[in-house]
């Protein structure tokens, strides 16, 4: 995600994505830097999608007293490939071995905030709620980061519940390391918070949005991010999704559902946060959703990185076509991610990013780069799995 403020329009090249740890490198190729801020957006728009801390660097700007460039590299570039994780692998994507270690600590010392908090959902019953399930998802993740933040493995996060019911994505808010802050970790822990409540509560039409208030609720990391948790309950595909992450679904070759994106004003999403001066959303402004789904719809949830640089029929074109072909969910995953970083790294394409600026009055053109998260579920009868 580019930062929710300067870098949002492309001021600054900086983005990144998430992979595991241990895992091939990530791609890196060069960074984008825009000569003049007043071809792409006013300083208003500037100002708008600022946190309260960077005011000042940003009033700064807006007056002309400051050079718009590309962030410096820590490290010389590096190609990286997609990092691709299934419903079976230990932990949430990008997460480090020392944020496992500082979560179960956390766990240790203080228990689970969801421990001392009665939700809306109860917990009892959970197994045979799952277990009377008749569909299951097949399912899979890919992560490819931008290319400036490969080092510290991205702003982007995933998880996928082992018993195959939900799963979720989230998108941490670049600004934050202008204040120091990796954006990354908090996603992160979000996302493992998500995995945790997961198991606690049961599928049901309540259960996406409780989920996700429980796992906000325990998150101690400082930061912000955009997040989307999806739950499959029978036949009934259950969501909430908060900001400019989202998810659709496709049957045949159709797209029967595609969530829309929650946004104060142009790429400047809702998001979730902790900590500093800045303003955010509350887990219960997300917009909740239910869709009856069958046996062979396929399930596409992802951040930003893949909707601004993949128009929503060319995603589900693309992915339709790779499941009609016998490629896996983590196949269809790392295809879908492939093709929407060269979007992004195409300087001609004309992307929905782009299309969205014009419509404001903003000369822009070329893909946006970005950390991409993709998750693919096929719907399978609970028997193939």
């Amino acid at each position: 995600m580019h930062f929710r403020g300067l870098a949002n329009i492309k001021c600054f090249s900086d983005c990144s994505i998430s992979g595991a740890p241990g895992s091939s490198p990530r791609f890196v190729s060069g960074g984008q830097a825009l000569s003049r801020l007043s071809t792409l957006v006013g300083a208003t728009r500037v100002l708008q999608k600022a946190p309260l801390f960077r005011l000042g660097v940003l009033g700064a700007l807006a007056a002309g007293n400051l050079r718009v460039q590309a962030q410096a590299r820590a490290s010389p570039a590096r190609q990286s490939f997609p990092t691709v994780l299934a419903a079976s692998d230990e932990g949430t994507a990008s997460e480090s071995a020392a944020e496992r270690a500082d979560s179960a600590l956390d766990a240790e010392s203080s228990g689970s905030a969801a421990e001392r908090r009665e939700t809306s959902s109860k917990d009892n019953g959970s197994t045979s709620l799952a277990t009377a399930s008749q569909l299951r998802l097949d399912i899979a993740a890919a992560l490819m980061p931008h290319p400036e933040k490969v080092a510290r493995g991205g702003e982007d996060a995933v998880f996928l519940a082992d018993d195959r019911l939900a799963f979720g994505v989230a998108d941490g808010v670049g600004s934050w390391m202008e204040a120091g802050v990796d954006p990354g970790i908090y996603a992160r822990e979000l996302m493992n918070k998500c995995k945790e409540a997961a198991t606690r509560i049961p599928p049901s039409k309540s259960a996406p949005l409780n989920i996700l208030t429980n796992a906000y609720y325990d998150t101690n990391k400082i930061g912000s991010c955009t997040a989307c948790v999806v739950v499959l309950e029978g036949n009934m595909l259950h969501a909430a999704n908060l900001g400019d992450s989202g998810f659709m679904v496709i049957r045949g070759d159709e797209v029967v559902y595609k969530s829309r994106a929650q946004q104060h004003s142009f790429n400047y999403p809702f998001q979730l946060g902790r900590g500093g001066p800045g303003v955010f959303d509350p887990p219960t402004v997300a917009n909740c959703t239910s869709v009856p789904v069958r046996a062979g719809d396929i399930l596409v949830a992802a951040t930003d990185g893949v909707w601004d640089n993949v128009f929503v029929q060319d995603c589900a074109a693309l992915v339709a076509s790779a499941s009609h072909q016998g490629a896996s969910p983590a196949q269809a995953a790392e295809s879908l991610a492939r093709h929407a970083h060269s979007r992004a790294a195409d300087p001609i394409y004309v992307s929905p990013f782009s299309l969205g600026a014009r419509a404001l009055g903003h000369q822009d053109v070329g893909g946006k780069m970005d950390d991409i998260c993709v998750v693919i579920a096929y719907v399978v009868p609970a028997a193939k799995l």
